[in-house]
């Protein structure tokens, strides 16, 4: 190559000190590069400062030769070049500042632009970088992708026939409000910048596009979607650590249940949280996984009961577009999403035998395929399980692979349920009556005696879900700031019962108690009317006004 001077009239000087030109088939290959609106010509005089061009690729000059080239940095003049015969694509041209790093992986972006060339040709250069990208050569084209796929960032010309880019901006912000649309046109005026910025553009790029500049843009759309995220994760890890904490109880079967969790949260060892509904598993995988150190990563939930078994397959490991009927496009399953995180799976006695054996799998090798695909997806995920089933009567009776429960047992923890811990009630009580009265913003501060000993006689089948929901009806219900046995629901004071301990309740005291919940519960439901009370549990009025006057029973709690 014969070394020509540079427009100051020095050579050009390369990192190593050679010599190089800034004209000649460099610059000749780079001014036949269809670039179309994206190009600056690079002869126009000058070059942009600290700009670093990358040809990858078979370019061809006047003569036809084909010459493979990389790298030319712009300093106000090409410094260094080099040849190479590896790779046959060309690489969209990038700033140092601007993006040379930039990695644009699980974002999804449509180029809309009339001119094809220009749209495949931008499309082309993002997908190097990682992006999912679809091109429409239309707003009316643009609109039905945008119906079938999910989309991140939508690049459109403004002057386009049919529909112009604003009036395809102001419906993308209408039926896809989380779709960033960035507006590019060669008609740039101070009016269409501020008309596209009003309309929920997020930025506004002028033609010819400048590399830096939309690379920038995409950086800040990132950076921006990013921090949305971490944003709402952190208010889910507030909310879900604050529940860790108020893990209530000091019963010696929950002591060991808390004691398990700080011992077990910072192995990656799967974990099967057994118990019956409403003791609170789900809190405890939460537990497990705030403490553990994927606790900045994904919490992710499923439960198995909800779903059919096609349907839970398709939660779980995903789809290909085409994967059965509704499918229309590719979808990520709960072990994608969870990845680098951990994944609580409850009600898994409900799993079929296919999902069991896809699960072993998983679980043996930490990979999967999506329905309806073939390539195979690794992932890093933290398993924690959750069943209210006995899993060893289930592997008898042949429900469930005896191979997969050993593997989910390798911490197994047990939670008791609300009847054998009746010791934490009261603290429970006072949890829940802190937490709704904040929540209601109601000034309710205790419960009464009475009521509270008929929460501790109540044997609670929905365990410690069942307290809470009552303890939240009460405190809507009172119109005290005490809760009274009348605000409680029906069913939990119709079938509550003493658990008459020892000597310290007779059986004289023991009818009486029942006798005054009894009377109270049905003046409650009659808003104490004492004649309609009497004559429906067949009592004279007389009687029944002296039982009041006996359990000291106040009528206007009920009126």
């Amino acid at each position: 190559m014969k070394s020509q001077r540079n427009r100051t009239g020095d050579k050009d000087k390369g990192r190593g000190g050679e010599e190089v030109s800034p004209s000649g088939c460099y610059l000749c290959c780079l001014r036949h590069l269809a670039w179309g609106p994206i190009w600056k010509p690079l002869c126009s005089g000058g070059f942009n400062t600290s700009i670093l061009w990358r040809l990858k690729g078979s370019a061809t000059f006047h003569s036809g030769v084909n010459f493979d080239a990389e790298v030319c940095y712009f300093d106000n003049a090409l410094t260094t070049a080099r040849t190479f015969s590896q790779d046959n694509t060309v690489a969209f041209p990038i700033s140092q500042s601007g993006g040379m790093h930039m990695d644009l992986k699980n974002t999804n972006i449509l180029v809309v632009d009339d001119e094809k060339d220009a749209a495949l040709f931008i499309a082309k250069a993002l997908e190097r970088r990682g992006a999912t990208v679809q091109t429409a050569l239309s707003a009316v084209e643009a609109l039905e992708k945008l119906k079938k796929s999910e989309v991140d960032v939508c690049l459109t010309d403004m002057r386009m026939p049919d529909m112009d880019g604003l009036e395809l901006l102001k419906n993308i912000k209408k039926e896809y409000p989380s779709t960033e649309v960035v507006v590019f046109t060669a008609y740039a005026s101070v009016g269409t910048a501020v008309e596209a910025m009003r309309r929920g553009a997020f930025d506004y790029i002028p033609k010819p596009v400048e590399p830096d500049e939309l690379f920038s843009c995409l950086e800040k759309i990132q950076t921006i979607r990013r921090l949305g995220q971490e944003n709402r994760l952190l208010r889910q890890q507030l909310d879900e650590h604050y529940g860790y904490m108020k893990i209530v109880g000091e019963h010696p079967s929950m002591r060991e249940v808390k004691e398990t969790i700080k011992t077990v949260a910072r192995s990656d060892s799967t974990v099967l949280i057994s118990g019956e509904s409403g003791t609170g598993k789900e809190l405890v995988a939460c537990a497990l996984h705030y403490q553990s150190p994927r606790s900045g990563k994904p919490f992710i939930k499923v439960s198995c009961g909800v779903f059919s078994d096609e349907l839970l397959g398709s939660e779980l490991f995903g789809h290909e577009k085409g994967a059965f009927t509704g499918a229309i496009q590719r979808h990520k399953g709960r072990f994608e999403l969870a990845d680098s995180g951990t994944l609580f799976l409850d009600e898994i006695g409900d799993a079929s035998p296919n999902i069991q054996k896809k699960l072993l799998r998983v679980i043996d090798k930490q990979e999967f395929e999506r329905v309806g695909g073939t390539q195979t997806i690794r992932c890093d995920v933290r398993l924690i399980f959750a069943t209210n089933k006995d899993l060893e009567e289930e592997v008898r009776k042949g429900a469930f692979r005896e191979d997969l429960y050993f593997r989910l047992k390798v911490i197994p923890i047990k939670l008791p349920p609300l009847r054998e811990r009746t010791s934490d009630i009261p603290l429970l009580v006072d949890h829940f009556i802190e937490k709704y009265s904040r929540e209601t913003n109601k000034k309710v501060t205790g419960i009464s005696d009475e009521a509270l000993e008929l929460l501790c006689s109540y044997p609670w089948p929905g365990n410690v879900r069942e307290l809470e929901n009552s303890i939240e009806r009460a405190i809507v219900m009172t119109k005290g700031q005490t809760i009274e046995v009348p605000d409680l629901p029906d069913d939990v004071v119709l079938n509550s019962g003493l658990q008459v301990v020892g000597e310290e309740f007779s059986l004289a005291k023991a009818k009486e108690n029942f006798e005054r919940r009894y009377l109270e519960n049905a003046l409650r439901k009659d808003r104490g009317n004492i004649s309609k009370t009497a004559q429906r549990i067949r009592l004279s009025r007389k009687n029944l006004y002296q039982k009041i006057v006996k359990y000291g029973i106040e009528l206007e709690k009920y009126k």
